[in-house]
């Protein structure tokens, strides 16, 4: 593959995290005592990032990356 290609797949999944970091950082954080009883503040904050990072990267990142190494293995057009 192209080292073009790589570096695209490589900026998608840099970005992927980077606007994870960011909406967690931005949203203001759901009080949720039970959660708070059973586990740590850390493994809230990374259950969080989990979840918002696969929601991000199943909805979006999936299909560009499909999209790119669609073109980098001789496809002519692809989409999204």
């Amino acid at each position: 593959m192209d080292q073009y290609y790589i570096d695209l797949i490589a900026n998608e999944y840099r970005n992927c995290v980077h606007n994870t970091i960011d909406r967690i950082y931005q949203k203001e954080q759901t009080y949720r005592p039970f959660h708070s009883a059973l586990l740590s503040d850390d493994v809230i904050f990374w259950s969080g990032f989990e979840r918002s990072f696969s929601t991000s990267f199943g909805q979006r990142v999936v299909e560009e990356l499909a999209k790119i190494v669609a073109l980098a293995n001789g496809a002519e057009q692809a989409r999204r």
